[in-house]
């Protein structure tokens, strides 16, 4: 069991076509060896576009949440029409997949960082290191 649910070969196969489609977007994504400090990634993160994004990216998690947590206790109940069936695994991506989305820019944004104090402009002074640090760890352990 993981995550108290039964592996299959359908499960494996998902994973492995997530796994797939990360290594393709790595391979052929575009690289740039832009160095940038954490004031341009404040920037970033301050902008409006991106507070809108995330604001609908926390309702679609929260929304998609409940949903999943109401069909699995319909589940339970064994109360559940048969069309949560295909429901149930739609739910969980969809709630899944925002913080997913998020675990992976906070880790862009922890690589760009390193990279800059590496290259001799010291990023570790900033509190706003850490926070991205700690943002990627949270959501990298729970996805």
């Amino acid at each position: 069991l993981v995550l108290k649910e039964p592996v299959t070969i359908r499960v494996i196969l998902a994973t492995a076509l997530i796994v797939g489609g990360c290594v393709i977007i790595v391979v052929f994504g575009a690289s740039s060896a832009d160095i940038m400090t954490v004031p341009m990634l404040m920037d970033y993160y301050k902008s409006p576009s991106y507070i809108a994004y995330l604001v609908c990216m926390f309702v679609m998690a929260v929304g998609f949440y409940i949903l999943y947590r109401y069909g699995k206790n319909l589940q339970s109940k064994r109360e559940a029409p048969h069309y949560w069936d295909r429901l149930m695994p739609v739910s969980y991506v969809l709630f899944c997949a925002p913080i997913g989305t998020q675990s992976v820019l906070f880790s862009k944004t922890v690589s760009v960082l390193m990279r800059a104090t590496f290259a001799g402009d010291s990023q570790l002074g900033y509190w706003f290191t850490y926070v991205m640090l700690i943002a990627f760890i949270i959501t990298s352990v729970f996805w």
